[in-house]
């Protein structure tokens, strides 16, 4: 449900705001963008301070993050299709830079050196 809340209807609700509003070519990818891309860790903070279930939240954000490279451009495309130029590979290949990469690599040197990497 978390999933299909984030790649569904979030992006569907940020376009048909931009459709309600008339807005230009520009703000409507914005617009998608920010309907799109998954929340982070924003959204563990506010369940934490919520008192929400705080394993859902985690483990919807570590999904989201990790099918975001895929998803992400795809919806994208189809949201914003010709309405400007758009390189879904060049942004598969930025969200796997500057958000898989770096997890990976936390991830993996904390596997492998869990005394170097502790606080």
């Amino acid at each position: 449900m978390g999933v299909s809340a984030q790649y569904i209807i979030m992006p569907l609700i940020a376009f048909a705001l931009a459709s309600l509003f008339s807005l230009e070519a520009g703000l409507t990818v914005g617009l998608i963008l920010v309907g799109t891309v998954p929340g982070g860790t924003a959204s563990d903070v506010i369940t934490f301070l919520a008192k929400g279930d705080l394993a859902l939240s985690v483990s919807l954000t570590a999904v989201l993050t990790v099918i975001s490279p895929i998803v992400t451009p795809i919806i994208t495309l189809i949201r914003i299709g010709n309405q400007t130029a758009f390189n879904p590979v060049g942004m598969f290949i930025s969200i796997v830079e500057i958000v898989i990469l770096p997890i990976g690599l936390g991830l993996f040197l904390n596997y492998k050196f869990p005394n170097s990497v502790k606080n």
